[in-house]
């Protein structure tokens, strides 16, 4: 459907969303409910912590707008405090 600038997925998912909407709240309920369990090992979790660290160092974050002290507040300190406390596997 190039006059609506569509694409082929984006068809499939208003179709999905058409058919849920469809079934109403039980119906989609029990359609949408979760099949499997997600598990995450310790190797990956620990893989995303060190990878984490890693993104903190290069780049400690911006800063914290505390609207009742209407003060500008820099998550440097706090960032570089917790980043203590963890060691990472390259140094």
């Amino acid at each position: 459907m190039a006059w609506l600038e569509d694409t082929e997925q984006a068809s499939v998912i208003e179709g999905c969303l058409r058919y849920g909407h469809s079934l109403g709240p039980e119906g989609a309920k029990v359609a949408l409910k979760a099949r499997h369990e997600i598990v995450i090992s310790e190797n990956v979790a620990r893989d995303f912590l060190n990878q984490s660290i890693a993104e903190l160092k290069r780049d400690p974050g911006g800063e914290i707008i505390d609207p009742e002290q209407n003060s500008i507040i820099s998550c440097k300190p706090m960032i570089t405090s917790m980043l203590s406390l963890f060691k990472s596997p390259r140094e």
